[in-house]
């Protein structure tokens, strides 16, 4: 029988006499918890599933827009980053809507590419014009296959 901490815990009066003795002649010293690792649970994280369209939004929507990055202070290119990944999160769910509202996907690119310092407006609604434009034909590609 191995001493371990259930034959510690373990009942005296429903263990035969023999065994009986041994268990309560043992000291906490001599009955050793077996060591194991730590066990570490990672908690469920539910992944949120992206949209189909997801990875050609994102494509068309950083195109020609390297230069710029790069030219930005360290906190306006965390603050463009994450607002270029909510807003390719949400056009990618409006494009998947059978009635795609077009106003509003330029109006999130204007507001996405209003985070660049120093850009001409005029400028902002060409580039939201053009982006909004490729992502509507990438859309009908991607409905035909």
């Amino acid at each position: 029988m191995k001493k371990t901490e259930k034959t510690a815990e373990l009942k005296p009066e429903i263990l035969p006499e023999a065994v009986k003795d041994k268990v309560q002649s043992l000291s906490k010293e001599q009955v050793k918890p077996i060591k194991q690792p730590p066990v570490t649970i990672q908690p469920a994280v539910a992944q949120p599933t992206l949209p189909p369209l997801y990875s050609k939004v994102e494509k068309i929507l950083e195109e020609d827009l390297g230069e710029v990055y790069f030219k930005m202070s360290p906190d306006k290119q965390q603050a463009f980053k994450v607002k270029g990944e909510e807003t390719t999160l949400k056009i990618s769910r409006l494009l998947q809507n059978a009635r795609i509202k077009v106003r509003q996907i330029f109006k999130l690119i204007i507001s996405w590419l209003g985070i660049i310092p120093g850009v001409n407006k005029h400028y902002l609604e060409q580039e939201a014009k053009i982006k909004t434009d490729k992502l509507l034909i990438a859309r009908d590609q991607e409905l035909r296959k």
